[in-house]
C-alpha cells in the first residue's frame, strides 16, 4: 500500500469524487428567466419571484488570493446526504449561485493596556452575500421550512443567513469565466455599468447608494434534501 500505484491512486481518487458530485448529481433546477433585450455588451434579463438562502460572511483579509467569496461558508450546510448503499437519498440541486461584494468600513473600541485609555479605530472590509435558490418543490413559504445556521455558525463574527423571497427582477448580465474576485470581474462591471449609463439604463443602488451588482455561477451546484 506504500508503493507509486497507490500513491497515485490516493492523488485520483479525491478528483473522481468531484467530478462524480458534478456530472452524476440531479440536473441543476435554473430559476426561469426571458430575455428582454440583446446588446453587444449585456443582455437584459427578467427573472420570476423565488425561494433563496441568503448568507452573509464578513472577509476582513483585504485579499483577492483567499477566494472567500467563491466558497459557501460551511454553516450553509445542515445534513448530510446518503448517495450511495441500497436506497440512496433522493435530492434535488439547484443552479446557479450567486455572490455579491461589498467593501464596509468596521467600528472597533481598541483599549492601551497602559493607559487605560481607549479609541475608536476604523478598518476596511467586504461583506460578500450569496444567494441559493430553493427548489421548487419546497414553495415560496419560509414558514414550511427547516431551520438553518449549520456547522462554525458565530453571529457575533458577522454571520448572518435566512430566508428571503427575491421578487421579480430586471437584470443586465454579461458572459464571464473567472471567479468572482478576479481583477477582470470588476472590470466587466464598471464595462457594464458605464454602458448601462450611456444606453440611458438607470442601476438600483443599495442603502449605501452604490450599484446592486453581482456574480452568478453557473458552474456550481447546491444540492438539497427533503
Amino acid at each position: 500500500e506504500n508503493g507509486i500505484f497507490w500513491g497515485i491512486l490516493r492523488h485520483l481518487l479525491p478528483g473522481f469524487w468531484d467530478i462524480w458530485g458534478q456530472f452524476c448529481s440531479p440536473q441543476a433546477e435554473r430559476y426561469p428567466f426571458k430575455v428582454l433585450n440583446k446588446r453587444n455588451a449585456y443582455q437584459i434579463w427578467e427573472t420570476t419571484p423565488k425561494l433563496a438562502v441568503k448568507a452573509t460572511k464578513i472577509d476582513r483579509t483585504n485579499s483577492r488570493k483567499t477566494r472567500m467569496a467563491y466558497i459557501i461558508p460551511n454553516f450553509c450546510f445542515t445534513a448530510n446526504i446518503t448517495t450511495s448503499g441500497r436506497k440512496p437519498e433522493e435530492y434535488f440541486t439547484t443552479s446557479p449561485i450567486e455572490a455579491q461584494i461589498s467593501p464596509i468600513i468596521e467600528t472597533s473600541n481598541v483599549t492601551d493596556p497602559e493607559t487605560g485609555s481607549s479609541e475608536l479605530v476604523r478598518t476596511r472590509a467586504n461583506k460578500i452575500t450569496w444567494s441559493l435558490q430553493v427548489p421548487t418543490f419546497s414553495g415560496i413559504d419560509e414558514n414550511d421550512m427547516p431551520p438553518l445556521k449549520g456547522k462554525n455558525y458565530n453571529e457575533t463574527d458577522g454571520d448572518f443567513i435566512t430566508y428571503v423571497k427575491q421578487p421579480r427582477r430586471i437584470i443586465a448580465v454579461s458572459d464571464y469565466n473567472g471567479s468572482v474576485q478576479d481583477k477582470e470581474a470588476g472590470n466587466l462591471r464598471s464595462n457594464i455599468l458605464n454602458q448601462l449609463e450611456k444606453d440611458g439604463l438607470k442601476v438600483k443602488l443599495s442603502s449605501d447608494e452604490r450599484p446592486i451588482t453581482g456574480f452568478m455561477s453557473f458552474d456550481a451546484k447546491v444540492c438539497w434534501n427533503k
